[in-house]
């Protein structure tokens, strides 16, 4: 049986890479904010990038956070890519205190600005002392990723956490039961990334 893909678009997204990135590796999915073909769906794609606060008024005004929630704690698999990965946390600190889906217990903030270190995070990176756990599974632990972002997760307390550092130590990959995230853009990750698209859907 075919899996019902869909990509949130809430109009902060790289929707169009990440829609070609599971085209390439066999599959379809569909771009909707209707909560009617997301709560039909087997597996949902957060993407984004932009501001905290606006991405969550954003998906306030589709009327999508309840819906999202009630699809999240009944177990529907669901990768947060880079903001995405961000709104499915408790608390955004971007320009303002925010509240986010809160389906991971965690804050998100600002990465440190230390001598020499530029940010926002742009470019590749890799992943530091892991288990492979699903999303990197079969992939070759000196790949590279990413990024592009100026906020991230510091820690998490449950689940299989992956950090990269920039400066300083980060959380690049999360996965715990049904909730998958990554702060780095998979789709734009070359091969390794899209081997992360792929586990998520076979998984």
């Amino acid at each position: 049986m075919k899996k019902k893909i869909t990509i949130i678009d809430y109009g902060a997204g790289n929707i169009l890479s990440l829609e070609k990135a599971i085209k390439y590796i066999g599959y379809k999915a569909i771009i909707s904010s209707s909560y009617n073909i997301i709560s039909k769906s087997d597996l949902l794609f957060l993407p984004g990038v932009g501001a905290f606060p606006q991405a969550m008024n954003s998906l306030k005004k589709l009327n999508l956070i309840e819906g999202l929630k009630k699809e999240l704690q009944n177990n529907k698999k669901i990768l947060g890519i880079c903001l995405g990965m961000q709104l499915l946390c408790k608390i955004g600190t971007e320009i303002k205190v925010s509240k986010g889906l809160s389906v991971i217990d965690a804050k998100v903030e600002k990465l440190k600005q230390i001598k020499k270190i530029r940010l926002p995070h742009i470019g590749f990176n890799k992943l530091h002392k892991y288990k492979a756990g699903i999303l990197l599974k079969n992939i070759d632990p000196q790949s590279y990723f990413y990024f592009n972002h100026t906020y991230a997760v510091k820690k998490i307390s449950n689940g299989n956490v992956v950090f990269t550092k920039y400066g300083e130590k980060f959380v690049s990959l999360y996965e715990n039961k049904n909730i998958f995230a990554t702060q780095f853009h998979p789709e734009k990750s070359q091969l390794a990334g899209l081997e992360v698209i792929k586990n998520f859907i076979e998984s």
